[in-house]
């Protein structure tokens, strides 16, 4: 059976993370370079380097994504990520707002 992964040129690190399946991160622009080294300090995936990827680079960083210990980080992750914090968050400012 195929493990799951997310490989990602320009999606969403969170909702991968959230899915808690490891990921391999292609930046090119902008952002994307702060959310690979995101996923490779939080150990939930692979930031692969921001030249144009080859079949060989491919293989080695989805080779890397799917070793046990970045599968088990990603799980562990997406099962603390909340889905509602946005509205968690608002209810507390209003709370405190209030007190």
């Amino acid at each position: 059976m195929a493990a799951p992964l997310a490989l990602k040129r320009r999606f969403s690190s969170t909702a991968a993370a959230r899915a808690g399946v490891p990921q391999v991160v292609i930046p090119q622009m902008y952002d994307r370079h702060y959310w690979a080294k995101r996923v490779r300090e939080l150990g939930i995936g692979i930031a692969h380097a921001s030249a144009t990827p080859t079949v060989e680079s491919l293989t080695i960083a989805l080779g890397r994504a799917l070793l046990p210990g970045v599968a088990a980080s990603a799980q562990g992750l997406g099962a603390r990520l909340r889905s509602d914090g946005t509205q968690v968050g608002a209810a507390e400012l209003l709370r405190r707002a209030w007190i």
